[in-house]
């Protein structure tokens, strides 16, 4: 068999209107399915032990956000914790200061390669594929929301990110052609 990699294309960006509502803020993105395996309530928790200037975006779909959504509005978070829904990535991840993973289990998210492509920290698990692609100092050994919280405001984010090669759809498309 074939295994095709993930990939990433160049598409366009346009900035979703809730940055404009969020100027000044410090703007922390997860993205992807509302399942319990993606430790979402963590994220939402971890912003009780930031301060007021940091907000989380939740971009996506999937069985848990009616519990997320009441999980907030019992923390009286509703005002830092907003959810788009399904929204394409490439609006929102370049407009945003960090993107934050807290899964327990993952093969290599497609949101750590378009983090890198628009040269934005990802803290993550160490889970997957994901220690290949992030540094070591961006790395969630546990998620524990008071250390996730620790881990985002004392990190000095200290290099330029990028994506290898082999990620980008062109040089897959290029590689498959070649075997065909």
């Amino acid at each position: 068999g074939i295994i095709v990699p993930v990939g990433i294309t160049n598409k366009e960006s346009v900035k979703h209107p809730v940055f404009d509502k969020l100027k000044n803020k410090k703007i922390l993105v997860y993205i992807g399915r509302l399942t319990k395996v993606k430790n979402v309530d963590k994220l939402i928790l971890a912003l009780k032990f930031l301060d007021n200037n940091y907000v989380l975006l939740i971009v996506g779909e999937g069985s848990e956000k009616t519990h997320l959504i009441n999980f907030t509005k019992r923390l009286e978070l509703s005002l830092r914790v907003i959810f788009l829904g399904f929204q394409p990535s490439s609006n929102i991840i370049p407009y945003c200061h960090a993107v934050i993973l807290a899964s327990s289990s993952e093969g290599l998210p497609h949101v750590v390669l378009e983090s890198l492509k628009y040269n934005k920290p990802i803290f993550a698990t160490h889970v997957g594929d994901i220690p290949r692609l992030i540094p070591d100092y961006l790395i969630l050994d546990n998620i524990n929301p008071r250390y996730i919280a620790e881990k985002i405001s004392k990190t000095k984010i200290r290099q330029t990110f990028f994506i290898p090669e082999q990620y980008y759809i062109s040089n897959i498309a290029k590689e498959l052609d070649s075997i065909f």
